[in-house]
């Protein structure tokens, strides 16, 4: 389940002051998935770059809604969210779901450009990236398209002074080599 975060909401009992009586609300499991699908989808209605945004209030419930892949969940259910529910919910948006570290300074991804669902499905096809990952964490997919970038760059061009070190330790393993032979 690893790309999935699981928010469990409590069965409830609230009082309506309105009607004065009590409403009992039941029990959801919010499965959620940082996708490209979910910010495709909050792109597509909110008609701005998700990458671009800094997410809180309305706009966070909204992509909350959008990455809910559960069947059937009432409007309502997403009011009962907790603070410790946004929270961790936050947490995952933010986790980098893998043990890749890039160190390149060059970072093309996201540097300079407007980023949006659309670019990352141009990039995700230059590459030639199975759409299958589309529903990957949205961090895990981004790490691929820049690891990707960094293979397909041409190899970083030697300075004098590495040209003369590594050349200097060629000759000392054929020296040590032939001291072997005797």
């Amino acid at each position: 389940m690893g790309d999935i975060k699981e928010i469990r909401i409590p069965q409830g009992e609230f009082w309506d002051e309105k009607n004065e009586r009590f409403i009992y609300t039941k029990a959801y499991t919010l499965r959620l998935a940082n996708s490209l699908v979910s910010i495709s989808k909050w792109e597509s209605e909110c008609h701005k770059s998700w990458f671009d945004t800094k997410l809180g209030g309305e706009e966070l419930m909204h992509y909350i809604k959008c990455m809910n892949i559960s069947p059937n969940v009432p409007d309502e259910v997403y009011a009962r969210l907790t603070p410790k529910d946004i929270t961790d919910i936050l947490d995952y948006i933010q986790d980098p779901m893998t043990a890749t570290k890039i160190t390149s300074t060059d970072t093309t991804v996201g540097r300079d450009t407007y980023v949006t669902s659309e670019l990352i499905y141009y990039w995700m096809t230059k590459f030639n990236i199975s759409f299958e990952t589309e529903k990957w964490h949205i961090s895990r997919l981004i790490t691929l398209i820049r690891v990707c970038q960094e293979k397909e760059k041409p190899p970083k061009k030697l300075t004098k002074d590495e040209l003369y070190a590594r050349h200097a330790a060629i000759q000392a393993r054929n020296r040590a080599k032939a001291a072997k032979k005797g």
